[in-house]
């Protein structure tokens, strides 16, 4: 089955670089964040830091916006024709013909576009990272990787899966492109409302945690942020997240089962 798996991943991961949506919002990723930094260096005194932990809390909402804005906007409706265009070009049929579990095959997809989605945050870090050097100077490396590694990489994994598992029921590319395209508005509206929260710095609610625009983490990562937001919320909010994937793709499987049962 591990096997099974690994095939379906590097398929998936293929699928995705071959495909121009991914390559269009790693570049969104970058240009936003270096235009940013780009037009922000002349408040910065001289245009360069000293290596120290205090630099970065001021950079990073220089970057973080977009990064956020990026993640919540576009990978929703990138990943949601991952399971509909193979029925779409016939290459289902082919996959049916084969020893291949629905387990295998649903959980091939997500680790596809996990690592799809890895790979592009890690050309996106590397590039945005020399970017902020050559423009500011020198920051704290570590707590740059914490940006990613905390704040966006949660952020694109959960809104990329919830995309591929709304959409799997989907007919054609079309169609669930649209429903990737309805989750990111969602996921903008979530943030709307959010907004006073970000702005006067309130504790969380539990609506905050269920959200899918995860508002812990934007929240975390702004200045003054991770005063009311605390590393509990970001454990509950992730938490939340893959229980929402983890019913998602219960159902999505429980359908593959039922749909060749009847056919």
């Amino acid at each position: 089955m591990l096997t099974q798996i690994g095939a379906m991943m590097f398929y998936e991961f293929r699928m995705h670089w071959r495909r121009r949506a991914l390559i269009v919002a790693t570049l969104s990723m970058v240009v936003l964040s270096l235009l940013m930094i780009v037009f922000s260096r002349d408040t910065f005194s001289g245009g360069r830091f000293l290596s120290s932990d205090s630099v970065l809390p001021d950079i990073v909402p220089l970057f973080w916006v977009a990064v956020y804005m990026v993640a919540l906007s576009f990978i929703g409706p990138m990943t949601a024709d991952s399971i509909p265009i193979d029925r779409q070009v016939g290459v289902a049929e082919l996959l049916d013909s084969l020893p291949l579990t629905h387990k295998a095959y649903l959980l091939g997809k997500i680790a596809g576009v996990f690592l799809s989605i890895l790979v592009s945050l890690f050309l996106s870090m590397v590039i945005i990272g020399v970017g902020t050097w050559i423009v500011l100077g020198p920051y704290a490396l570590m707590l740059f990787l914490r940006v990613w590694l905390v704040g966006a990489l949660p952020i694109a994994f959960l809104n990329s899966t919830l995309g591929l598992l709304l959409a799997a029921g989907q007919p054609t590319r079309r169609r669930a492109i649209v429903i990737g395209s309805l989750l990111a508005l969602l996921c903008l509206v979530a943030f709307a409302s959010s907004a006073r929260g970000i702005i006067v710095n309130t504790p969380m609610t539990l609506l905050d945690l269920l959200s899918v625009s995860r508002p812990a983490i934007m929240r975390f990562f702004m200045p003054g942020g991770s005063v009311a937001i605390s590393s509990s919320d970001l454990i509950g909010t992730i938490t939340f997240g893959l229980i929402q994937v983890a019913v998602l793709a219960i159902g999505v499987w429980g359908w593959l089962r039922l749909r060749d049962q009847r056919s």
